[in-house]
């Protein structure tokens, strides 16, 4: 037994030669160092892992943004046509009931003209058959002219009506 234990101790020996050997190599490790290193290298997988979330949420950022911005691009042009297309139905609109406005006070015209002639005849046929001296002629003469002025001043009102009408009417089709 005694060639054996000189055996093993011989090969615990070597075995503390080798361990001394890679000590001196810095290649073997004592369990803190062990745990230094392994602690290490976890904050550095830590690290890159953080580094790339934070690439990509940066990216991620950026492409968000842009599609955002693409996207009210193309609702502005939606509601840009839409608000065009509305602008021409109410410009219709409009021109359709400023035309009507138009021909009816044409028509008012018209009537105001008729009734203020059918007036001076009447008042006419009326001196006329009652001009007996010169005062009521020249009363006559005063009636017409009062009535012509009347008569100009409705035709100027209902033409700036008209007029103010068309300038309105120019601006909306404008």
């Amino acid at each position: 037994m005694y060639d054996g234990d000189t055996v093993n101790l011989a090969k615990t020996y070597e075995a503390h030669l080798i361990i001394e050997e890679l000590k001196k190599q810095q290649k073997l490790l004592t369990p803190a160092e062990f745990t230094a290193n392994l602690g290490s290298y976890y904050n550095s997988l830590i690290s890159i892992v953080l580094g790339l979330f934070g690439f990509f949420s940066l990216i991620s950022f950026f492409t968000i943004k842009n599609s955002a911005k693409n996207e009210v691009k193309e609702a502005l042009l939606e509601i840009d046509l839409k608000t065009q297309d509305l602008n021409r139905i109410v410009k219709n609109e409009v021109n359709k009931v400023l035309d009507e406005m138009l021909r009816d006070s044409k028509l008012m015209h018209d009537k105001l003209d008729q009734s203020i002639k059918g007036l001076i005849t009447d008042a006419l046929d009326e001196s006329i058959a009652t001009v007996p001296s010169i005062d009521n002629f020249n009363k006559l003469v005063e009636d017409i002219s009062s009535l012509k002025e009347e008569q100009d001043t409705y035709f100027e009102m209902l033409d700036e009506a008209i007029n103010d009408r068309k300038i309105s009417h120019k601006k909306v089709t404008v």
